[in-house]
């Protein structure tokens, strides 16, 4: 039973992919996910084979850079799992966290007040973000 169990892990592993609308955190922790299960029937999947497997299976499109870079820098038979998914993490949080909309939503509030409206409710607070365009509006901006 564990023989069957155990090939069943390994043909998993041998065919897991990263898909494009996976974070590499997701990613990572199915990988680890099947080394684990792989440990306790007896069988330990070294290090550089995850780290190797996961290189060669995150989006090409997405990560192509990253990886040239990093097969061309590191002794991928010496780093450790952690480290080159840490350094993936990075990388993805630079380069496409910026470019999600949603997530600059979170991060910045875009209000618009009118003036006269501010001044007849007696708020007269000076703002130093704002600017007031020609009809009289304020826009700021606020950090979340």
């Amino acid at each position: 039973m564990n023989d069957a169990r155990l090939q069943t892990l390994m043909a998993e592993f041998h065919r897991l992919k990263m898909k494009d609308s996976h974070k590499i955190d997701d990613f990572a922790g199915m990988l680890s996910e099947i080394s684990v299960k792989s440990a306790a029937l007896g069988v330990i999947i070294e290090e550089s084979r995850l780290v190797k497997k996961f290189l060669k299976s995150v989006p090409r499109k997405r990560y192509i850079h990253i990886v040239a870079a990093l097969e061309q820098v590191l002794d991928l038979n010496a780093i450790t799992f952690d480290d080159i998914v840490g350094r993936l993490k990075v990388y993805e949080e630079r380069v496409y966290d910026e470019d999600d909309p949603e997530e600059d939503q979170s991060k910045l509030l875009y209000s618009s007040m009118d003036s006269s409206k501010r001044e007849s409710e007696g708020e007269e607070e000076e703002d130093p973000i704002g600017e007031e365009d020609e009809d009289g509006m304020v826009a700021e901006m606020h950090h979340i």
